[in-house]
């Protein structure tokens, strides 16, 4: 007598499709975040150029530099508002902290949703001139992990920098900080801290190795942009603000 096999799937069957249905989805899943990654990337990039914008034209407008808006609370100062922070005699309270994002009228926040860091250089926060001191320098790093010159030593008026997506370092629209930098991530301890000197590099990912002495080229994924003095100052004199 013959035996009829039962219609249908075994449970060892169902068990080979859901196992090579997860690896498909896992494939698919793979590049699409790092579409959004990309995006992300790309819409701070743009949020950054935007800000630099913003920053010429307040300086046309005022014929200096906005302060950055303090990241700590300070006595008769507003933390995190996006305004600046400046003393009754006009100097800023710090060199560096959030940028001003309220005050030029620009987007709060990168596509991580977390403040954008900004320094300035002291005399472009006072009365712009073509003789005003440059104290921020722009480096980045060799192959072999050596500092490299970006930008000419003492050389910007003002940097603007998104902590990336580990945001590491950073503050949250909401004023919380993000985690804390590790301590063998030199570059982005620096860009966090710094209010003279600032790294901009390729993005290195969590995989490149990284030891507790800080390697050179540990991860890093902050995103930086910085004010040049040529085309600052360039603008300035077509809007008539400088000779």
């Amino acid at each position: 007598m013959t035996v009829q096999r039962a219609g249908g799937f075994s449970l060892i069957e169902m068990a080979v499709v859901l196992f090579i249905v997860v690896l498909l989805l896992g494939s698919l899943l793979v590049p699409f975040n790092s579409q959004v990654e990309q995006r992300r990337v790309a819409e701070t990039q743009k949020i950054l150029e935007e800000a630099k914008e913003a920053l010429i034209g307040y300086a046309i407008a005022n014929g200096r530099l906005p302060c950055p808006d303090l990241r700590s609370p300070a006595p008769g100062h507003t933390p995190n508002d996006g305004l600046e922070d400046r003393t009754p005699t006009g100097d800023c309270v710090a060199q560096a902290g959030n940028l001003p994002w309220a005050e030029l009228g620009v987007a709060k926040t990168d596509a991580w949703g977390r403040l954008l860091r900004y320094a300035v250089s002291p005399e472009f926060s006072q009365a712009i001139s073509l003789t005003s001191r440059l104290t921020l320098t722009v480096k980045s790093r060799d192959a072999n992990g050596n500092s490299i010159a970006v930008s000419k030593v003492n050389g910007v008026p003002a940097v603007v920098l998104s902590h990336g997506k580990n945001g590491y370092g950073g503050i949250d629209g909401d004023g919380m900080p993000a985690a804390p930098v590790p301590p063998q991530n030199a570059d982005e301890t620096t860009n966090a801290t710094s209010t003279q000197t600032f790294y901009a590099r390729p993005s290195k990912g969590p995989q490149t190795p990284c030891d507790d002495n800080g390697t050179p080229l540990c991860e890093f994924d902050d995103i930086v942009s910085w004010l040049s003095p040529s085309i600052l100052l360039h603008r300035l004199i077509a809007a008539g603000r400088l000779p």
